[in-house]
């Protein structure tokens, strides 16, 4: 980076403090290849960190200019950057933007900057800022278990027990044992996962790591009967459905991180083949003298796991 005004120099200065910083690899006058095509540009200055495994980068561009900086300059940057593989680019004017230069940069996610703005940023937060990890569970049916009530014995060929009759007392509202079980599962899963994974601390935004889980719902069965083969009604007392699960932690597939003045928007996404694309869009809000961050999520319009749990259930009977 060529010499600047004593502003530049200290914003020079803070660069190289960065670059010696264990934390980032910060490079002036970095080249970055564009795709497709191969042509080598000259960066300003890059910023290079991981943050929870997930590589980031940031490329400045500096303007020591008298006058304020026009949108002409953004545009070029558009340009530049649009072959160019970055998370985001920071442009830093000693004499500002017009308001033309502001709107541009804020629409296309290109954050302007002053110097002195510049020289009190926290990097290492924006870094951090620009990741958002979607963390969820899946789950899938195991097994189930009927509880008969007391004084009954189990029948000798209960393995069979999922396609036969389940009822109430009177005999009405017959159904396969499956379709209750697959019924009540589908019911109660979700909310049964939920309260396990809170009680345990399976999910921890702070340190992301994704586990297997194995928890067991509990129903009572007040008024069934279970009628065998041998159609002598059984009453059933319980019902215990046992399922297991994964937490997962997945960055999200794309950011893009969108400027107004200080302030940050951040959307990101993730598209699965079961759930379609997920949104979230994170935006820092000014609220008397500390900022809030506010958000909001959109699901995605996927089958879902229900779809999932259905396919493995058929496997497992083709098996």
């Amino acid at each position: 980076m060529p010499g600047r005004s004593n502003d530049f120099q200290r914003f020079v200065a803070l660069i190289e403090g960065l670059a010696r910083s264990r934390e980032a690899v910060v490079t002036e006058s970095a080249e970055l290849t564009e795709a497709p095509g191969g042509t080598r540009r000259e960066v300003d200055v890059l910023i290079e960190d991981t943050v929870n495994g997930y590589p980031v980068k940031i490329a400045i561009e500096c303007r020591d200019h008298e006058r304020p900086q026009e949108i002409q300059w953004i545009d070029a940057l558009i340009g530049k950057y649009s072959a160019l593989h970055v998370n985001q680019v920071i442009a830093v004017s000693s004499s500002g933007f017009s308001h033309s230069a502001y709107e541009k940069a804020a629409a296309s996610g290109i954050l302007a900057l002053t110097v002195t703005e510049a020289l009190t940023d926290d990097w290492r937060n924006s870094l951090k800022a620009m990741l958002v990890k979607f963390i969820g569970f899946e789950v899938e049916l195991r097994s189930f278990v009927l509880h008969y009530a007391d004084g009954v014995e189990a029948p000798p060929d209960s393995d069979g027990a999922a396609d036969w009759l389940i009822c109430n007392e009177d005999g009405s509202e017959p159904r396969r044992v499956r379709e209750q079980i697959v019924a009540l599962y589908e019911k109660h899963a979700e909310s049964a996962a939920h309260a396990y994974i809170n009680e345990h601390q399976l999910i921890d935004a702070a340190r992301p790591k994704d586990a297997e889980f194995e928890f067991a719902i509990p129903f009572d069965a007040v008024g069934a009967y279970l009628i065998p083969p041998n159609g002598l009604p059984l009453k059933i007392a319980r019902i215990t459905i046992n399922a297991s699960g994964t937490t997962r932690h997945i960055d999200a597939t794309t950011h893009r991180r969108i400027a107004f003045g200080r302030k940050f928007v951040t959307v990101a996404s993730l598209t699965d083949s079961l759930f379609g694309t997920h949104t979230v869009t994170l935006a820092e809000v000014a609220h008397d003298s500390a900022p809030v961050l506010r958000g909001s999520y959109q699901q995605g319009g996927g089958p879902g796991l229900g779809w999932l749990d259905k396919k493995r259930k058929q496997q497992r009977a083709e098996d």
